[in-house]
């Protein structure tokens, strides 16, 4: 799954490497002696919306960087999974996202996680979600030099109006000039149709997204 393409970058900290299916026993010596402080920074899909157990993509990510000491960090806490802090926030826009972000800045996360965009792409905001994705990463980059920051493409939605216009914004995104620091990963051909819950947005249980 193409969530994984991240692991490179979380295992070294700098720019992510060709995306492949990472064998986590083949990596064990990079796990080793990282303390990760996660923010997962979005909407519901963050939150864990339409998963069973509420974890979404979490458990399992923390579970695929073992042995490495993974703490999420977020004022939301959503799931069965023990340490499930999150920004998760349902309904909100990219705009909406510096503002709680902030908050978690004195816990100094050094990986944030981003998947927000599609609540911009349904309710009316999608010519301005490129740039406020642009203010949100500066800001996190200003704040957080030494951290990565992952920001990541949006996958299909079943709505064909609505993935126009995800189509256009993961375009927007790649002609972006991101820092160093900066992974945009590429969750655009993650799903399939059938990945998806009955309200054609959230993943279900069988999405790559929640099963990594």
């Amino acid at each position: 799954m193409q969530f994984l393409s991240i692991l490179p970058a979380l295992l070294s900290l700098a720019s992510a490497l060709p995306t492949s299916i990472i064998s986590r026993d083949a990596n064990a010596a990079l796990f080793q002696s990282k303390n990760l402080h996660i923010l997962p920074l979005g909407a519901s899909i963050t939150y864990g919306y339409h998963s069973s157990d509420g974890n979404g993509y979490r458990e399992t990510l923390r579970n695929l960087l073992s042995p490495a000491a993974v703490t999420y960090v977020g004022s939301q806490c959503s799931g069965s999974m023990s340490n499930a802090n999150n920004e998760g926030h349902p309904g909100w826009l990219v705009g909406n996202m510096q503002g709680v972000a902030t908050q978690d800045l004195p816990q100094k996360p050094n990986v944030v996680l981003i998947y927000v965009g599609t609540n911009d792409m349904i309710f009316g905001n999608a010519a301005q979600a490129p740039s406020d994705m642009q203010k949100l990463v500066t800001y996190l980059t200003t704040n957080l030099p030494d951290s990565l920051i992952v920001v990541s493409k949006l996958f299909l939605n079943a709505d064909p109006a609505v993935q126009a216009r995800i189509e256009k914004f993961n375009a927007q995104l790649s002609t972006i000039q991101w820092p160093a620091n900066v992974v945009l990963a590429d969750l655009s051909s993650a799903l399939l149709h059938s990945d998806l819950g009955p309200d054609g947005i959230h993943p279900n249980d069988s999405g790559p997204v929640n099963e990594l």
